[in-house]
């Protein structure tokens, strides 16, 4: 399940740089916003997704995948 917030709700701050106009932050938060944990995954795992240090994105993956879930174990309990 995916929760819609208005933009005075969300939890991140975009900044632009280059002289980007600053509408590109919404366009990185209309991408974005509503992804699974799992479709993101899906995203950030492509090879088109080159990084520095390939540990580092594995790790990152990796908590990716269980981002869901603990919400979901602690809620179940309840």
């Amino acid at each position: 399940m995916t929760t819609e917030c208005l933009p005075h709700q969300a939890r991140v701050t975009i900044t632009t740089l280059h002289k980007l106009p600053a509408s590109m932050g919404g366009v990185l938060v209309d991408e974005w916003s509503n992804k699974t944990p799992d479709e993101a995954h899906a995203i950030l795992a492509g090879q088109d997704v080159i990084v520095t240090n390939q540990s580092d994105k594995d790790i990152q993956l990796a908590k990716l995948k269980v981002l869901n879930e603990r919400p979901l174990i602690t809620f179940d309990g309840l």
